[in-house]
């Protein structure tokens, strides 16, 4: 997102507007010279407002779609993310491009077509979550979630850790989802409380009971504006 974010800004300053497409494909290319590996994924969820689903074709050119919530079902939808979601950093650090690159090692291997399988049961689980999210059904929506999550580790066991899962069997009453966000391994987990009350239980429990000094909530909500440029006076 901060790559997508300078490519933006080198743009404007040489005078060239970029389209969401430009920039997606700059800021894979600059990831790429950086050596951490990267896709497209994080940098269009950044550009494209609101809650929604990408896809794309397979190939080396990727020409990345988008569809969007109807504004009803994303009302409805940021809505119930208030009452039930939550946003914890585990206090574990994780290096993504190392769990990218094992990934992509056994891809290529494929043992038996498992990793292929894997792969389009992740695009399925994530058409899954669009589709709940569309018709407001948010139990479809959580097993989607657990599913994806189940694919990740699956596809590679080092998404999750000793101290990640201990987190999620010690909220395991009151949670009806969990995965970790971008690649794994650490980090961010999100959360699906099975009911507001149990969002509170879980906040509560979590931070009397934190798995590192590190470990917190954080608060976090829907961008529905994009990316934007602001030119700022000169002082």
């Amino acid at each position: 997102i901060l790559g997508s974010a300078v490519v933006e800004a080198l743009g404007r300053i040489r005078g060239t507007e970029y389209s969401i497409s430009d920039i997606a494909e700059l800021t894979l290319r600059l990831e790429q010279e950086m050596r951490t590996g990267g896709g497209w994924e994080d940098q269009m969820g950044a550009l494209v407002p609101g809650v929604k689903i990408l896809r794309s074709r397979p190939g080396k050119v990727q020409k990345i779609g988008w569809t969007r919530l109807s504004p009803a079902a994303e009302k409805a939808f940021v809505r119930y993310l208030a009452d039930h979601a939550l946003l914890y950093f585990t206090g574990q650090k994780r290096m993504a491009r190392n769990i990218l690159r094992k990934v992509l090692a056994f891809y290529a291997e494929n043992p038996h077509d498992f990793a292929k399988i894997l792969v389009a049961s992740l695009k399925a689980n994530a058409e899954r979550c669009a589709e709940a999210m569309k018709c407001g059904n948010m139990r479809s929506f959580a097993d989607a979630v657990n599913s994806y999550w189940r694919d990740k580790r699956l596809l590679d066991p080092g998404s999750t850790n000793e101290r990640v899962d201990a987190i999620v069997e010690a909220i395991a009453p009151w949670a009806s989802a969990v995965t970790l966000c971008g690649a794994g391994g650490g980090g961010f987990m999100y959360i699906l409380a099975k009911s507001p009350a149990d969002a509170g239980r879980i906040r509560r429990f979590l931070e009397a009971n934190p798995p590192s000094p590190h470990s917190r909530f954080y608060t976090f909500d829907i961008d529905r504006r994009g990316m934007t440029v602001e030119c700022l006076p000169c002082v």
